[in-house]
This record gives structure tokens, C-alpha cells and sequence, in this order.
């Protein structure tokens, strides 16, 4: 609205002048055939008043006052209503010449205050006073109007430029609109997934269109959602394998201290060492909750290393034997010894729950 209000200023005042310059056109175009006119009828002896009655017509038909002055500039014609300058003499040398299309339509001008009016005077081309002193009876025809009519033509512009304004001024704001929403519209759609992604729905994503900023924010919000959302599934992931890891050492835990409170264990001491190397692969499940957490986000390290195949499997099948008979299954170890280049806790921790799902799941 601000650029539009200054356009709109801006216009009027390169209007102002060029308006000026054309109501000035048109009054001067009218001095040389008017006094043409009353030439013809001054050298045909026509009196002042019968003149003055015919230019009477021609003021009132183009709203204009004529006057006509002797060769002392003295006023003998005046079409204003009392001919209020009747008789008096005009301060008037018209040195400004204006030239339009053809000889007929040149004319000059000049300013004046008369009576405590500022009035803008027109005679035809040459013709002045002077000029004609010498060509009697002939007499100096002046159109005379206030100099506001002419100086403030622009303003007859202003309604018009008004209801252009308004008209610009709504197209303007129809734009303005179509264009807010296309930036306030997936804005509010991200102000809504964000409160769908805080109460819990990660699955939010929203539809990108345009390459703008507004775009990229869309696009970005997208990643965001999809990462939050992986995040969230990782978690969850975690949390079911570290709840499936604890179970087998809590299992073998519970039967060998249950065994041993009732008497049952052959070997208290070697009962009581494997609950020990139970809980202390709990503590290390524990610490796997990092590495569980680094295998999601593919950021593993292993720690390589000579590893005896038969020392694997023979600590896994004992520390599985209490609960293998508790489900009435018989572990049966066959290894051909030798060694392997791995993470020798990950790979026995791999083989434990492989061992651990297949008692679970043998046929009683």
C-alpha cells in the first residue's frame, strides 16, 4: 500500500505540469479563430455591444470570459457578468509565445493580477496592442481565465486516478493474499505435524511444492520427522533386545541358585562360578545397550581377536545345561576345535541366544 500510495503521488505530480501544459492548449487553440471572428465584425462597424453579445455566446458556450482591448490596452469588451474591468487599462505585453500545429493555433500568454485575482491571459499569435497600433480600428482580443482553472487542471485527474488507485489497490492486495498463502499455508501444515509429532504421530510428513525457502523448510522438516522417526524405532528395537539378551543369563541365574537352595547341585563351587560369569554377562549387557544402540545407526566396532572354538562352545553349553534340563532337552556339544579371527564376547553372545531360542523352542 505504501509503494502504491507514493506511485500514485509520483504520477500525480509528473501529471501536473503535462495537465497544465494541455489546459493551456486547449484555451489558446480557441484565440485565433475567436478573433478572427471579431475582427470581421469590428471592420464591418458592428458596435462594442453587439460584439460583446456574440462574444458573450462563445464565452458561455466554452466557459471562458473575453475581453477586447483598445490600442491602449484599455478594456472596451468584458463578458464577465457587471463587465467589472470595463474601462480599465491591463498591464499587459504577452512575451511568452507558445506555438502549436499550424499558424492559426499559435498563441501567447501571460500572467496577471487584476482586481485581487490572478488570471491567465491568451491573445492570438502576433497580435497584441502594439502590433496592431498601426492597423486601427482593428482591437487585441484576450481570453481571460483564473489561473487556478489552468494550474490546477491536474486535480480534474484525481477521481480518476483515485479509482485507478483503488482498483490497483485491490488487484494489489488479491496478489498479496495468493501470495501469503502460498508461504502461511505450509507453515500452518508444519504448525500442525509438529503438534501431531509432539502428542506421539512421527509418521507426519508434508508435501513439498517449489524450491523456495518455504520449500527447503518443508523439506527439512521432512528429514527431521524421518529421523525422529528411525530414532524412535531404533529405541524400541533396543529395548526388545536388550529385554530378550537379559533373559537367558536371569534364567540360567534363577535355576543354578534355585539348585543349589535345594541341594540338588553336584558342585556348589562350580554352581555358584556360573552364576558368577552370569552377572557378569549381565553387566555386560548392560554395557551392550551402546553397542546395541551403535549396530542400528551402522556405527559398530568390533573388537577382532583369536577366539577357541572349542572354549566357546563348551562355556556356552555349560552355562545352557540347567536350562535345557529344566525343559527336558539334551545339549550335545561336537567341535572340532581351533580358532577363528572374531569379537570373541559378541560372537559367544550370538551363539548363547541362538542355543537359548532352540531350547526354548524344542519339542518337549
Amino acid at each position: 500500500m505504501i509503494t502504491l500510495t507514493f506511485a500514485a503521488v509520483l504520477v500525480a505530480l509528473l501529471l501536473r505540469d503535462q495537465q497544465a501544459e494541455a489546459a493551456e492548449a486547449r484555451i489558446g487553440v480557441l484565440v485565433a479563430p475567436i478573433t478572427e471572428i471579431a475582427r470581421e465584425r469590428e471592420l464591418l462597424g458592428w458596435p462594442d455591444e453587439l460584439v460583446r453579445t456574440e462574444l458573450l455566446a462563445y464565452a458561455e458556450a466554452f466557459d471562458l470570459r473575453i475581453l477586447m482591448l483598445d490600442r491602449n490596452s484599455r478594456v472596451v469588451v468584458d463578458t464577465a457578468d457587471a463587465e467589472p474591468l470595463l474601462g480599465d487599462v491591463l498591464d499587459v505585453s504577452f512575451t511568452e509565445r507558445i506555438d502549436n500545429q499550424g499558424p492559426m493555433a499559435a498563441f501567447r500568454t501571460q500572467r496577471l493580477r487584476v482586481d485581487g485575482e490572478d488570471l491567465y491571459l491568451f491573445t492570438a499569435g502576433d497580435t497584441n496592442a502594439a502590433a496592431i497600433a498601426d492597423r486601427a480600428p482593428l482591437r487585441q482580443l484576450v481570453i481571460a481565465v483564473p489561473a487556478g482553472d489552468v494550474a490546477g487542471a491536474w486535480a480534474k485527474l484525481l477521481p480518476r486516478l483515485g479509482v485507478a488507485g483503488l482498483g490497483a489497490a485491490a488487484v494489489a492486495v488479491v496478489f498479496a493474499m495468493v501470495f501469503a498463502s502460498r508461504i502461511t499455508n505450509p507453515i500452518r501444515e508444519m504448525t500442525r505435524a509438529s503438534e501431531a509429532m509432539a502428542s506421539g504421530d512421527l509418521s507426519q510428513r508434508i508435501d513439498v511444492n517449489g524450491d523456495d525457502e518455504v520449500g527447503r523448510l518443508a523439506e527439512a522438516f521432512n528429514l527431521m520427522s524421518t529421523r525422529v522417526s528411525r530414532g524412535d524405532r531404533s529405541m524400541r528395537d533396543l529395548l526388545a533386545n536388550v529385554s530378550h539378551e537379559l533373559r537367558t543369563p536371569l534364567t540360567s541365574i534363577q535355576g543354578f541358585s534355585q539348585a543349589i537352595a535345594d541341594g540338588v547341585v553336584d558342585d556348589p563351587a562350580e554352581a555358584a562360578g556360573l552364576i558368577n560369569d552370569e552377572a557378569e554377562r549381565i553387566r555386560l549387557l548392560v554395557d551392550d545397550l551402546l553397542y546395541l544402540s551403535e549396530i542400528e545407526s551402522g556405527t559398530v566396532h568390533l573388537d577382532l581377536e583369536e577366539v577357541d572354538i572349542d572354549g566357546l562352545v563348551e562355556g556356552t553349553t555349560r552355562r545352557l545345561r540347567l536350562q535345557a534340563e529344566d525343559r527336558d532337552v539334551e545339549l550335545v556339544a561336537n567341535s572340532h576345535g581351533g580358532t577363528i579371527q572374531a569379537d570373541g564376547r559378541r560372537i559367544e553372545q550370538v551363539l548363547a541366544n541362538l542355543v537359548e531360542n532352540a531350547i526354548r523352542f524344542a519339542p518337549a
